[in-house]
């Protein structure tokens, strides 16, 4: 795996290596989403808005934290309140797509749920990765 990285690297710098493993960790963290929104809504019979809430929160905080471990090693600012505040924004931005995105699929365009998650889950990941990689994750310093 690790020559892989490598060659990726070395191939296409290190941006496309970030971009591989941010869609592994996406992946899982989106998985822990889908699967506690399944839980909370089939499961418990919340609706389907509410549920959302709590699963992009978890599934957010996995992919910060793997993404904090696995994926992004530069950051960009010195000091950690700065980098929470603007993760908090991020986050906040990001679940907003994703209820907007699960409020049009499913309840005007009558999708089941678990489509429209999946469907909102794909919006939403380039619009998270490029604001992760760009406003938290760089070699240069800010703040």
């Amino acid at each position: 795996m690790e020559r892989m990285g490598r060659w990726l690297q070395e191939k296409f710098g290190p941006t496309a290596l970030e971009l591989v493993k941010s869609v592994f960790v996406s992946m899982a963290s989106f998985l822990c989403d889908y699967l506690i929104l399944f839980l909370l809504t089939s499961g418990f019979g919340l609706h389907h808005l509410a549920s959302n809430v709590v699963s992009y929160a978890l599934g957010w905080t996995l992919n910060y934290l793997l993404s904090n471990r696995l994926v992004f090693k530069q950051h960009r600012f010195q000091k950690r309140l700065v980098e929470i505040s603007l993760t908090a924004a991020i986050v906040a931005a990001g679940f907003g797509l994703n209820e907007l995105f699960l409020w049009i699929f499913t309840d005007l365009l009558r999708l089941f749920y678990m489509l429209s998650k999946i469907a909102a889950g794909v919006l939403t990941f380039f619009f998270n990765l490029f604001l992760r990689k760009f406003l938290l994750y760089d070699n240069r310093k800010w703040g």
